[in-house]
């Protein structure tokens, strides 16, 4: 956990989880392109427990 303090104001942040995530929306270009090896994208895919929707646009 990391705490922010901006303009009087102090934050919490803490990484993200997936707990309690049911559905995932992926834009599968942006994240394909910031990998290395694109199929690392699918593989990640393959074990969410979760459902995913995989959103591809022209």
């Amino acid at each position: 956990m990391v705490e922010v303090k901006r303009k009087g104001i102090a934050a919490k942040l803490r990484p993200a989880t997936l707990e309690g995530v049911q559905c995932l929306y992926v834009d599968v270009n942006s994240v394909a392109a910031a990998l290395s090896d694109p199929e690392e994208l699918f593989r990640s895919m393959a074990s969410f427990p979760g459902r995913a929707v995989l959103v591809i646009d022209a």
